[in-house]
């Protein structure tokens, strides 16, 4: 058996603690509206695409990003496991 690669143990531990966070904080709340950035929201954020924003019941909203820093919004892919297929939303 190999030595797992340098950091794995890490990143494993981050991604218990990081799936337990948002279990607590994302499972039960439901998506009351979907709608992409408006051109305000670009620009406060340095943006030069409108991204997917999902907005939930407890008055928060999901902005899907290009990465953590924010450095521009994220395209989604929902994948359908029984069908076999994905769809993208894009940024626009």
């Amino acid at each position: 058996m190999s030595k797992p690669k340098r950091g794995s143990d890490h990143r494993d531990e981050l991604r218990e603690e990081w799936t337990a966070r948002l279990t607590d904080r994302l499972v039960g709340l439901s998506i009351t509206k979907v709608s992409y950035t408006q051109d305000e929201d670009m620009e406060a954020c340095g943006w030069y695409e409108s991204g997917i924003q999902l907005h939930m019941d407890d008055g928060s909203v999901i902005v899907v990003q290009r990465d953590d820093e924010g450095n521009g919004p994220g395209s989604l892919a929902i994948y359908h496991t029984e069908k076999k297929s994905t769809e993208y939303a894009p940024t626009i």
